[in-house]
């Protein structure tokens, strides 16, 4: 007597949450790139302040006379992916608002990424559904402005600190270099440093994390060293813009 199939033996129950991941995709590049280079009407003046800076950006200002030049640090990581999409494909709206499309893609798949990690691979689909279909993504993705590249590092982060403290070996030491790396990163987009800042203070306020630390202090040790010699640029910069009465 031959078995009775089940919803469960299809291909479709089978490989469901592939091909949920991938109509998620689907969506966000749907909703993140229809037109985006129409909308809103024209550009904001944050929009043509950051293509400005990036379609004028070089390495060479920075360090030719750094004193002057140290408000190009600002941004920096933004900076330059703009800067290459505008090399790419000249001075155009598209050319502005492609990194934003982009990061906010990276931001959704890191989000359920994480959530899968943390919950159930069918809260990770529903989060990422209501993640490319928020107003907050869909307006960040179709705007060509730095804040989609601080988002984006926080949710990297968020997701690389929970494989470091919950996995051992390559695992770890793969999340924790990416993870100073990427806090490296965030302190160079705009009040970035401040919200590292925060981060750790968040970070050794919790009792597990406070626990961590002192099982690992010289290990810890080394990293913090590893963030602060990243940073140098940034420290140089806060410690000019106070002598001139500035902010970097």
């Amino acid at each position: 007597m031959k078995r009775k199939r089940s919803m469960k033996d299809g291909l479709l129950y089978r490989y469901r949450y592939p091909i949920a991941l991938v109509l998620i995709t689907a969506l966000a590049l749907f909703m993140g790139m229809y037109k985006f280079w129409l909308l809103p009407n024209g550009l904001s003046a944050t929009e043509i302040a950051s293509a400005t800076i990036s379609g004028n950006f070089s390495l060479s200002q920075i360090f030719t006379n750094f004193s002057d030049n140290v408000g190009y640090l600002v941004n920096l990581p933004w900076t330059l992916l703009q800067s290459l999409s505008i090399n790419i494909f000249d001075a155009t709206s598209f050319a502005f608002r492609l990194p934003a499309v982009v990061i906010m893609l990276l931001t959704v798949a890191m989000v359920i990424s994480t959530l899968r990690h943390l919950m159930r691979p069918t809260v990770a689909v529903m989060g990422g559904i209501v993640a490319v279909s928020s107003s907050f993504m869909i307006g960040l993705s179709r705007s060509g402005i730095p804040a989609t590249m601080t988002t984006c590092l926080l949710a990297v982060i968020l997701g690389l600190g929970y494989v470091a403290l919950n996995y051992t070996g390559k695992r770890r030491m793969m999340a924790t270099s990416g993870l100073v790396l990427s806090l490296a990163l965030l302190s160079y987009m705009t009040a970035g440093f401040y919200i590292v800042l925060g981060l750790v203070a968040c970070g050794l306020l919790h009792p597990r994390l406070r626990l961590v630390v002192k099982r690992h202090i010289k290990f810890m040790s080394s990293i913090a060293g590893l963030y602060v010699l990243l940073i140098i640029p940034i420290i140089v910069g806060l410690i000019m813009g106070l002598f001139n009465g500035n902010s970097v």
